[in-house]
């Protein structure tokens, strides 16, 4: 009788500490279903194909300088052109590759890799551009050329600079999912987001809290 008296005793005392852990938000618990689907209707709303999570903006200018008119092997006609302009490197992720689980009170995101969106937009309203012509130069055929080779030679700067845009993605990706979930009206299950790239070199895990 005695040992039943104080199993009981025992037992109230344990749901007296964890509804005060769990009021003060101590503790949780998880309704798994109820957070895959939430991210999922995430997923969905948004696209699994190319979901843009970063844009860098950088003034850009580059120059040619060539022959555009020879007869017998001779230059006879020249050009000089020159352009500058706003570029805008967008960087996504997949959604669709996109894995998700959770660690305690924390949700996790890793995302595979982050990808530079091509090709890279140009600000065309801000564009300057001068060019100088020789004899029988031409400066459209010589502008042409330039701006083929711009694009190959934005798309190399685009993933140089991939290591930059992380701490962005990464922020986006918390942020937006945190305002879907309070904009749906959904049990907010989490008292943290973290987040990975899986392909960065330095393999770091990105901390959000959204207490």
């Amino acid at each position: 009788m005695v040992i039943k008296l104080r199993d009981l005793i025992l037992g109230l005392i344990l749901i007296v500490v964890i509804y005060f852990l769990k009021s003060n938000g101590y503790i949780g618990f998880i309704d798994s279903d109820a957070y895959k689907s939430n991210v999922s209707q995430f997923i969905s709303l948004n696209g699994s194909d190319e979901y843009v999570l970063a844009e860098l903006v950088t003034n850009e200018r580059f120059d040619r300088k060539q022959c555009t008119k020879k007869i017998l092997g001779q230059c006879i006609g020249s050009a000089s052109f020159d352009i500058s302009f706003e570029a805008h490197y967008k960087y996504h992720i997949k959604l669709s590759e996109l894995t998700y689980h959770m660690e305690g009170d924390a949700l996790v995101f890793e995302i595979p890799n982050l990808y530079l969106s091509t090709p890279v937009g140009i600000d065309t309203t801000a564009e300057d551009s001068h060019c100088k012509e020789k004899l029988l130069g031409n400066c459209d055929k010589t502008r042409n050329d330039l701006l083929r080779e711009v694009s190959g030679e934005l798309e190399r700067k685009g993933k140089a600079s991939l290591p930059s845009a992380y701490d962005k993605a990464s922020n986006k990706l918390a942020d937006n999912f945190n305002e879907f979930v309070k904009n749906n009206t959904m049990n907010v299950f989490y008292k943290n987001i973290y987040v990975s790239i899986l392909s960065e070199n330095s393999k770091s895990r990105r901390v959000f809290s959204f207490n």
